[in-house]
């Protein structure tokens, strides 16, 4: 008898921790760099809802939309997820929120290179996606490790980031682009600590950076040159202004080293 109680415990011990191992399978993403990454790992499959931002890949605008900025908490009960993946920076006030109401929330960290790289092997985790999440953060560093190679006899250039223009917005030193510029072999021109500082054009023009990266969602071919704000820069004048897609350049996600990249192959040619 003492036996047969030995073995029925042990049963229900080791199904009880079955079920505490069990992985999600109703994902909730509330960022698009979070969604990327979920889909890369191969388990988009369980990802119930994403934000209305969420446009790559195409198959996430088949999940159900949970928000654009501020998220719908209502939808997100209704969805019954057994994770919600949310990024730390950007969501604070909604994680807390969530959490608040027993939500079965996971904040993520993404302020650097390295930490969208570490964000990988987080989600990879959390999901049963380990190897998958190795294997892609191994490519990628791999990627990064050649790019560092043929930036070494690179003279840096300095770089204006231009994240909005009515007002005037760039990327400060706590931003994850400011990593990106870096690593491309750059040099962020902006020494504010604030992620996103908006600043004079009388700064702008004393600064006069060696190059413009300018969003493509902001401004399109050669209608940069003809504002008049914008005239007297010397990267304007020289046509040192290099143009890139938005979502490769504003999410901390697994397309970073894209753009990363692409900068450095501008700043070779500049050289």
């Amino acid at each position: 008898m003492i036996f047969r109680r030995i073995f029925v415990f042990l049963i229900i011990s080791f199904l009880l921790a079955a079920a505490s191992f069990a992985l999600p399978s109703r994902i909730i993403s509330t960022m698009p760099s979070i969604t990327e990454t979920l889909f890369i790992l191969g388990v988009g499959d369980k990802v119930v809802g994403v934000t209305t931002n969420c446009n790559y890949p195409k198959e996430a605008a088949t999940k159900e939309k949970i928000g654009r900025v501020t998220v719908n908490v209502e939808k997100i009960f209704y969805l019954k997820p057994d994770l919600i993946l949310m990024l730390e920076d950007a969501q604070l006030r909604d994680i807390e929120y969530l959490k608040s109401k027993k939500l079965p929330v996971v904040a993520i960290q993404a302020n650097t290179v390295q930490g969208v790289f570490d964000s990988i092997n987080q989600i990879g985790s959390l999901t049963g996606a380990t190897k998958e999440a190795e294997k892609i953060v191994m490519q990628l560093n791999s990627r990064l490790h050649k790019i560092k190679e043929s930036d070494k006899a690179k003279i840096a250039k300095s770089i204006f980031v231009m994240a909005g223009f009515k007002p005037l917005v760039s990327v400060g030193r706590s931003s994850f682009i400011n990593d990106i510029l870096a690593k491309a072999g750059g040099e962020n021109v902006i020494i504010s600590k604030v992620a996103y500082p908006q600043i004079s054009f009388e700064e702008l023009y004393r600064l006069n950076p060696d190059i413009l990266i300018v969003p493509k969602g902001l401004f399109g071919g050669d209608q940069i040159k003809k504002e008049e704000k914008l005239r007297r820069l010397s990267a304007v004048q020289n046509d040192r202004i290099l143009f890139v897609e938005d979502d490769l350049l504003f999410r901390p996600g697994p397309r970073v080293v894209d753009a990363i990249e692409i900068i450095a192959k501008f700043l070779s040619n500049e050289n």
